[in-house]
């Protein structure tokens, strides 16, 4: 009997061929209501292409005896309204999508992370603080030509200044303030341990292993005239992922923005490898008793706070 989740793609057990992917077999089942829904987008190769040569050449043609410049054919220039208008990144060619489900692991991990960079602020915040004038700016003088003495000067200097302050009982306070720069991009990691009830879904390991591995993976494919020209690379596809909770999005649940894959580890057999016999599957060949699949996504947009607002 078909499980809820072929009925949904119109997949049949008779097919041998299925738009999804999806482990266990009753995913999306009255014992099976949680899952992840993957949505991987191969990318489309552009007919954009970059002659840098031609098109500086047109350039210089362009340029008349009297120094007026008359602009080179539009269709010579990459149109950065075709990329992106008042988005966050630039649109990204996609095939036809294909979809894996899987469980839902026993834990899902938002990693989120922000970074700071440490600015002394000591000399500049005295000065500011305390009023400018004579007795200031010296007493500012000293502790710069001190702090210097021992960032840059010889280890005798050095050990001077540090003697210094020994004596005096007291140094100089930087004030160090945390200054922020940027926001990381999100990432999240799923572990998956999937071992076959059954034939069918022995070989549903195989191919959902494959299909995570190839589209982490860049492609040369060949040219007009059928050769490899390993000159430029098909970038790797884009992933979008999603909770499912009885056939609908769980929102307790970050929704994740496109992502790509940067991590699949695989490990076979499980402690100690171990294969079932060629005539215990369906296609004849040794299948691992158990699968374990580790997946890193890396979000492509950074996390706003009105996304995280939103649910992200």
């Amino acid at each position: 009997m078909p499980s809820p989740l072929q009925d949904l793609f119109g997949v049949n057990e008779l097919q041998s061929e299925s738009p999804l992917l999806s482990f266990p077999s009753n995913l999306g089942s009255e014992n099976v209501q949680h899952y992840i829904m993957f949505t991987i987008k191969p990318t489309a190769p552009s007919s954009l292409t970059l002659d840098f040569m031609s098109l500086a050449g047109e350039v210089m043609e362009s340029i008349g005896s009297s120094g007026e410049t008359t602009a080179p054919s539009e269709d010579r220039f990459i149109n950065i309204g075709d990329f992106s208008t008042g988005r966050e990144n630039i649109t990204r060619p996609t095939k036809d999508p294909e979809y894996v489900a899987l469980y839902l692991p026993s834990v899902i991990t938002n990693n989120q992370s922000a970074k700071y960079n440490d600015v002394e602020m000591g000399n500049v915040v005295s000065l500011l603080t305390r009023g400018v004038n004579v007795n200031n700016l010296t007493d500012l003088a000293k502790r710069f030509v001190a702090n210097k003495a021992k960032q840059s000067a010889g280890a005798e200097l050095s050990s001077l200044a540090g003697a210094y302050e020994i004596k005096a009982g007291k140094v100089t306070n930087n004030q160090i303030e945390s200054v922020f720069e940027t926001i990381d991009r999100r990432t999240f990691q799923f572990d998956f341990r999937m071992i076959p009830r059954n034939p069918r879904e022995a070989k549903n390991i195989q191919s959902i292993v494959k299909k995570f591995r190839s589209n982490m993976a860049p492609s040369i494919p060949p040219d007009q005239s059928g050769q490899v020209n390993a000159t430029f690379m098909t970038v790797p596809s884009l992933f979008e992922i999603e909770f499912i909770s009885k056939g609908k999005r769980n929102n307790t649940l970050p929704k994740i923005q496109e992502s790509i894959c940067t991590t699949c580890n695989v490990n076979y057999g499980g402690e100690r490898i171990s294969l079932f016999s060629d005539n215990a599957t369906e296609d004849g060949e040794f299948h691992p008793v158990e699968t374990t699949m580790t997946l890193t996504f890396q979000e492509i947009p950074i996390i706003t706070k009105e996304k995280i607002e939103d649910g992200f």
